[in-house]
């Protein structure tokens, strides 16, 4: 269910008329294409059920979704709703390059919270990963040195530069 969100995720940024906003967010940050492409970003449309129509047309249940942390339960029980509506997207991979989560930034100001990561899942604990560790890996054999850094745009922007060794906290901090 993830890897398949986050290509309708990166779809929706490259072609959706609503992402406009989001391709604009991006380019005033200096993120280009190919490093938009490279990290799989991506955009969620502003309506409560955009993914979820698409995951039942693909023959996704609402079940899986809500398991992947893609959508959420509503509290009367009569439904579900995405969980990421009206955001950039940034996939969180596992080692391997696997997308096991979402990051997800407002693009309005009067959305709150202003970062918004999936909630913990069968595959994914906030506390236990990092955002671009499958792309720093190879950095950090050659280097032996790892930067850890504090956001998404923090690893992109310099990786698009050329520094590859780093890596961001989920929100999480680094002491116990």
């Amino acid at each position: 269910a993830n890897e398949w969100a986050g290509g309708v995720f990166r779809e929706q940024l490259l072609r959706a008329p609503e992402a406009e906003v989001a391709r604009q967010f991006l380019a005033q940050r200096g993120v280009n294409a190919e490093t938009a492409e490279t990290f799989g970003l991506g955009y969620a449309l502003p309506e409560w059920d955009a993914l979820l129509l698409r995951a039942r047309k693909n023959g996704t249940t609402d079940k899986v979704m809500v398991a992947a942390g893609l959508a959420r339960e509503r509290e009367s029980r009569s439904g579900c709703y995405d969980y990421f509506r009206g955001r950039v997207i940034f996939p969180i991979h596992d080692p391997r390059g696997k997308p096991i989560a979402f990051g997800a930034r407002k693009l309005r100001e009067e959305d709150q919270p202003k970062f918004l990561n999936s909630p913990e899942t069968a595959l994914f604990r906030k506390g236990s990963g990092f955002y671009g560790l499958h792309l720093a890996k190879e950095e950090f054999e050659t280097t032996k040195t790892a930067y850890i850094v504090e956001g998404y745009l923090d690893v992109i922007v310099p990786w698009q530069a050329g520094v590859k060794g780093l890596i961001a906290t989920l929100g999480t901090a680094l002491t116990g």
